[in-house]
């Protein structure tokens, strides 16, 4: 059965405005707001041709938003929203999720499971979840030739 926060996580969309900074050509960051919470989410490509790696931070926030559960959801699906952009427009290779606890794991789940036909849509498979001890991996691989030009 699932938590009602997976319920949430599959049930509800973000369309929050994205900020895009280009850090260098193998780091970019995706900001946006949740009533006073400010989220950054990290795409970095660790090693030429290699994998991307998903991150997030909550850069500052009142403390009554941070502790809101509902505005939780909202941060992650924000982070969504952001991971689609990117697939969108850089066509990376494949982007990795790590999730370092169960609580996030089962999330992130539920997250790609929503996401799976827009995923596919986009020309990606998901795999996983791999467990990495004490880590959970998913890897979203693409599987039509990508259009991005260096």
């Amino acid at each position: 059965m699932a938590t009602f926060a997976e319920f949430i996580a599959e049930s509800f969309d973000s369309d929050a405005p994205v900020n895009w900074k280009l850090k260098s050509g193998m780091h970019a960051v995706a900001t946006f707001t949740v009533k006073s919470i400010a989220v950054d989410v990290d795409f970095e490509q660790r090693e030429p041709k290699g994998p991307w790696h998903v991150s997030f931070d909550t850069r500052h926030g009142d403390i009554a938003d941070l502790k809101n559960e509902m505005l939780a959801i909202r941060r992650l699906n924000g982070v969504f929203q952001a991971v689609r952009q990117f697939l969108q427009i850089r066509e990376p290779g494949s982007v990795v999720f790590i999730a370092k606890d169960e609580d996030r794991a089962a999330l992130y789940a539920a997250y790609l499971r929503r996401e799976n036909s827009a995923i596919e849509s986009l020309g990606y498979q998901i795999e996983g979840p791999h467990a990495i001890e004490p880590y959970t991996q998913w890897t979203l691989r693409r599987v039509q030739p990508s259009t991005w030009k260096e």
